[in-house]
């Protein structure tokens, strides 16, 4: 008797390329995003984007412009652990934006199907990392 089972993709096995599908999709479904934290305010404020159109527009466009090449991970540096987005995993990105530089993109998706909202969690210019290097 064989004892393996096939494996059925899960949601939190999602492919980069699978997850900005979703995230794009989720985003056109509803034609919002959330926030998932409330940081997120003051970095759309510094980037310039203080309407909701700017804001939409530069996360429709971030979507469009991000690729399985961007992606820090597999795993961003941490999955979120408040409610109401606990346990959900989290995507991020780093890539050369066509109109705001270098920025980073963290998301998740959430839901009654895990896809069909997108969440955000940051969205700024790439903060420069200290290194020992001289």
């Amino acid at each position: 008797m064989n004892t393996k089972r096939s494996r059925q993709p899960r949601y939190r096995e999602l492919s980069s390329q699978d997850a900005i599908a979703a995230a794009r999709a989720a985003l056109q479904e509803k034609d919002d995003f959330l926030f998932g934290n409330t940081k997120l305010e003051a970095e759309f404020m510094e980037l310039g984007l203080l309407t909701v159109a700017e804001r939409y527009a530069a996360v429709d466009c971030a979507l469009s412009e991000i690729g399985p090449k961007d992606r820090l991970g597999p795993q961003a540096p941490n999955n979120i652990s408040l409610p109401p987005y606990a346990g959900e995993v989290l995507y991020a990105f780093n890539w050369k934006s066509s109109d705001l530089g270098s920025i980073y993109f963290k998301f998740c998706l959430a839901g009654a199907s895990r896809l069909e909202l997108l969440v955000l969690h940051s969205f700024h210019h790439e903060r420069e990392k200290e290194t020992d290097e001289k």
